[in-house]
Formats: C-alpha cells, sequence, structure tokens
C-alpha cells in the first residue's frame, strides 16, 4: 500500500441520519427486498429514522446494467444533498451518482472522474469498495479510482493498472483527474497492478488540502519462490 500525496442501484434505507456539530453520518441498512423494519448493530449514533427504498439509477436507459455497491458522502454544510459513486461492471465505467433532495430522487452525471487515455476502472476484487471518496474544503470532491485501457492489458490481475485522483469543484459536473501511480508502459517483471483503489482522505487543516490515496500495487510478473 503506498500513501499519496449488480443490477439496478438501489438505497435501501440509507437516509439515517444524525446531525452534529455541523457534520452528518449516513448509518447503512442492509437492503431488503420489501421496505421494512431495520435492525441496527452497535454504533456511535443513533438513526433518526428510515426511508423506502428508492431506485437510484432509475434514470439509466439501459436496463441491463450491473452496479457494484456505492459510496456515499453527505455534504457536510448541506445533509440534503448526496453523492455516491460506483462502477458499471459491464461497461467497466466509473460513475457519479448525486441527489439535492435528501435521497429521495437521484440523477446520474454526465461527465466520468476517469482520464479519456484512462477510461476503465473496473477490475474484479470481490467485496472491497473501488470508488471511494472525500470531502475536502469549500465542497470539494475527491474520487479515487483504477485507471487502464486495453492497451495495458485489459481487466486483469497481471495488466498494467494505474492509481488515480479525481477532483471536483462543483459537485461532480466536471472533474479534473491526476495519476498518481502509472502503471503504463510497464513490462515484464516491472509490470505493477495498482488495485484496488481502498481510500481517499483529506486534510484541510493546512492553507490548501492535502490528499492520501490508500491502495494495493502488486507485481504480478514478478518470479515466485
Amino acid at each position: 500500500m503506498k500513501k499519496f500525496r449488480t443490477a439496478s442501484l438501489v438505497a435501501a434505507g440509507v437516509l439515517a441520519i444524525t446531525a452534529s456539530g455541523g457534520s452528518a453520518v449516513a448509518a447503512g441498512v442492509a437492503a431488503q427486498a420489501s421496505p421494512g423494519p431495520a435492525t441496527f448493530s452497535a454504533q456511535a449514533y443513533s438513526p433518526l429514522r428510515t426511508t423506502a427504498a428508492h431506485r437510484v439509477t432509475a434514470d439509466d436507459p439501459v436496463p441491463s446494467r450491473a452496479f457494484t455497491d456505492p459510496y456515499l458522502l453527505i455534504d457536510p454544510a448541506n445533509p440534503k444533498v448526496m453523492v455516491a459513486s460506483t462502477v458499471e461492471a459491464r461497461t467497466r465505467v466509473c460513475y457519479l451518482l448525486r441527489s439535492t433532495d435528501g435521497g429521495t430522487t437521484w440523477a446520474t452525471l454526465a461527465n466520468t472522474p476517469a482520464l479519456a487515455s484512462y477510461p476503465f476502472c473496473f477490475n474484479v476484487s470481490g467485496g472491497v469498495t473501488q470508488s471511494p471518496m472525500a470531502w475536502g474544503r469549500n465542497h470539494t470532491l475527491y474520487y479515487g479510482l483504477v485507471g487502464y485501457s486495453n492497451q495495458d492489458g485489459g481487466a486483469t490481475s497481471k495488466a498494467d493498472l494505474s492509481a488515480l485522483l479525481a477532483r471536483s469543484t462543483d459537485l461532480g459536473n466536471t472533474w479534473t483527474t491526476a495519476l498518481v501511480e502509472n502503471a503504463r508502459g510497464k513490462t515484464g517483471t516491472a509490470t505493477e497492478a495498482n488495485y484496488p483503489v481502498v481510500s481517499v482522505a483529506a486534510d484541510t487543516s493546512g492553507s490548501q488540502d492535502h490528499v492520501y490515496v490508500a491502495f494495493r500495487q502488486s507485481l504480478p510478473q514478478q518470479p515466485t519462490a
């Protein structure tokens, strides 16, 4: 780990919000086939309420999508603004979804956080979040993701997979994306598979944001003992 610098997506009872000192905390609930009573494990905050499930991807015209589990953030200054990052497994593209009414309705944003030359972000890594996010100052949103194209070897564990960080100052309408660890062009025993990108954290205590990206790096072509 380096430190630097299926089906339709449904939000099932995720709007259990406790606000304290200007911050909002969402308490997750297991998805159910039919909305009903939910059981919460021990946690720091008691949920105020749970809401009925909403189909987050209702505006998606393609019914055969296969979305991964979302990573959810709530705007610390406005709990009605929520963003969810997810990967569409069939197209291997990372998306951002946004709600401005507390999760009642959602929109899938047209611009994606990937670089045009590294368009794909999905790689099979069971049970691991692949689209972590963090808030910076002034509503700045940071989004960590894997990046690669077919020229890098595709979605395999032995391909060159790079780590990226995307930044948005308008809640996902537009993105500025940088390479955190560039694996492109590395061959033989130097091949790098930098996946999954598992965590993003932003330190806002100084004069500018300092962002940390955590990911696993493997060298899949190295000989084994």
